[in-house]
């Protein structure tokens, strides 16, 4: 017999024996409620054990919260959902809309646009051969898109993904 194998079957014959005992423990804990004719006594024994009947004792219990009692005004402590920090980057609008003071092209289909508040949008994607990029005094507009994105619209044409350089 492998060692591997040898190793597996101990294992798995260790956590049969350790369950085992847990179980045997909690047929001897149910049977000394069930073995109770009296109603009243018997659901006395199961509150007594902390039992449900047919439910299984769990050893280790996990904390409970504290219940509001009838009458209370306090409210158990709950979890509160915090939002998530904003990064160090000034944050932007959903949509702005600029004119553009000046206009680089990187490479073909690729621009770098500076607009009047000083901020400077390069093309992520190359444009389309037909795209007719903006000009100075020219007004675009840049929204939010997915995952994080942004996208600049310009005189009607399809949105293009841009990303902030500056």
């Amino acid at each position: 017999m492998s060692i591997a194998l040898l190793r597996t079957v101990l294992i798995m014959a260790g956590a049969n024996a350790l369950s085992w005992a847990p179980a045997q423990a909690d047929r001897n804990i149910q049977s000394d409620c069930t073995s109770i004719d009296d109603p009243a006594a018997r659901l006395a024994c199961y509150d007594e054990k902390n039992l449900v009947p047919g439910e299984r004792v769990v050893t280790s219990a996990p904390p409970q919260r504290p219940l509001l009692q009838a009458g209370s005004t306090s409210v158990p402590a709950m979890p509160i959902a915090v939002a998530p920090q904003q990064s160090a980057r000034s944050p932007q609008p959903a949509q702005t809309t600029s004119i553009v003071t000046a206009v680089a092209e990187q490479r073909r289909g690729i621009y770098l646009l500076t607009l009047e508040d000083g901020a400077q949008w390069e093309f992520a994607e190359d444009a389309a051969p037909t795209y007719r990029a903006p000009e100075r005094s020219s007004r675009v507009e840049i929204g939010r898109g997915a995952l994080g994105t942004y996208r600049m619209r310009f005189d009607g044409q399809q949105p293009v993904r841009v990303r902030r350089v500056r």
